[in-house]
């Protein structure tokens, strides 16, 4: 008797994994668990650049990984107030400045922070 497990593959990014291995745009599915206030709340990787939206400022700016974790000094942003996104807004900032801990499973991407965590998924 043959018994087989099926176990989900969740990827950790180590040091030596590429920026290019996130290479793409994020759809913001949950901040803190929660549904973004705007549905086309995106983050977006390039080989060494980061872009994010919440739907009201622009951030973007450069980043790294290193030991698992998302390093980007910190994100230059717009400043329009806009009212209902402006605290999405400053997790996201927040979570993307904060050296988040990097988890990928397929087309799922987790940044976690201490206290905020961000749940993206892949734009096909």
């Amino acid at each position: 008797m043959t018994i087989r497990l099926a176990l989900p593959i969740i990827a950790v990014l180590t040091a030596a994994a590429a920026p290019a291995a996130l290479a793409g745009t994020w759809m913001v599915e949950s901040i803190d668990g929660k549904a973004p206030r705007y549905s086309g709340a995106s983050v977006e990787f390039g080989s060494r650049s980061v872009q994010a939206t919440a739907g009201c400022n622009a951030m973007s700016g450069t980043y790294s990984i290193s030991d698992g974790k998302l390093i980007a000094p910190p994100l230059i942003q717009t400043l329009m107030a806009c009212e209902n996104l402006m605290e999405d807004e400053s997790i996201m900032g927040t979570v993307l400045g904060g050296s988040p801990t990097i988890e990928r499973n397929a087309d799922k991407l987790i940044l976690k922070t201490a206290r905020h965590s961000l749940t993206l998924r892949l734009r096909r």
